[in-house]
């Protein structure tokens, strides 16, 4: 059974909040590379294109999703509100970055040439938080789905920060912009729905009762080996490191190889179950 999508409703509002996601969720593995600083995100265009959703099993919602998580970003834009889950939850602010190490002598070590290593390994991340305990009331209207999604499309983001490396008495900074212009993406996803209720106060306590607005809740899941989610076929970047105006470096493989493998990190950690996200539907 396959899905349709009204694609045209994604509009600028909700483009702008993912450039927030996206700059929420890859500033830390900038700042933990020490490479890369000033991150921006702007000129998301999801294109005309919507992706191809197949519906391959219908079953009851994790048990996990039924725990509240322990912290929720600020909420976006009204009428939705994202949620980060999970059992394997990881703070949101960027580590603090090591001091970049000091170039033996007669060495120089330029921008391209430190991004080699750059994306720092998930072994890296904290432990897991202990589970909270469940505060979303199960529901006869709770549901899940996985689904097969293909997307090859032509999404189009721009990508702003500077590079860097240490040199000889310092570090070397340059600005370098990577333009997304299509995206091939294959994955297995779960979609849960959650329809929300009210909770009943203690008998001890004062409060009033509490009402859970419905939510969705949707992560990758693994392949069949127990890998994570390599998602992303494909991917065509654009890249132009160096000041506007002056000899600049055009299409770097070094710097594509880089921004790819941290994408993959990126889903790894974020996406992969049993990490989470949900939106919040406001009654």
């Amino acid at each position: 059974m396959s899905i349709n999508l009204q694609w045209h409703l994604l509009d600028s509002t909700l483009a702008e909040a993912f450039e927030r996601f996206l700059v929420s969720r890859i500033e830390p593995i900038a700042a933990a590379s020490g490479h890369l600083r000033n991150l921006r995100i702007a000129n998301l265009d999801w294109g005309p294109t919507p992706p191809e959703i197949t519906v391959l099993d219908l079953v009851a919602p994790f048990d996990d999703l039924y725990a509240q998580p322990s912290a929720c970003p600020p909420p976006p834009p009204p009428h939705s509100q994202p949620v980060s889950g999970g059992t394997d939850q990881r703070p949101a602010s960027a580590p603090p970055a090591a001091p970049p190490p000091t170039p033996a002598a007669h060495t120089t070590v330029t921008p391209l040439d430190a991004l080699g290593d750059a994306v720092p390994p998930l072994a890296q991340t904290p432990p897991a938080a202990p589970k909270p305990p469940q505060s979303i009331p199960p529901s006869p209207f709770d549901m899940q789905a996985t689904v097969h999604v293909k997307f090859a499309g032509d999404l189009k983001l721009d990508v702003m920060c500077d590079v860097g490396a240490p040199v000889l008495g310092g570090a070397l900074w340059l600005p370098m912009q990577v333009h997304v212009r299509s995206v091939v993406v294959d994955a297995i996803a779960a979609v849960a729905y959650l329809h929300g209720g009210s909770i009943p106060p203690s008998r001890d306590s004062d409060q009033e009762e509490a009402v859970i607005d419905p939510r969705v809740c949707w992560a990758l899941l693994e392949d069949e080996e127990g890998r994570g989610a390599n998602i992303v076929q494909a991917l065509h970047i654009e890249t132009a490191v160096g000041d506007p105006g002056k000899q600049r470096l055009h299409n770097v493989a070094k710097v594509e190889r880089f921004l790819i493998d941290a994408i993959h990190h990126l889903l790894d950690r974020e996406c992969v179950w049993p990490n989470y996200h949900c939106i919040v539907i406001q009654r």
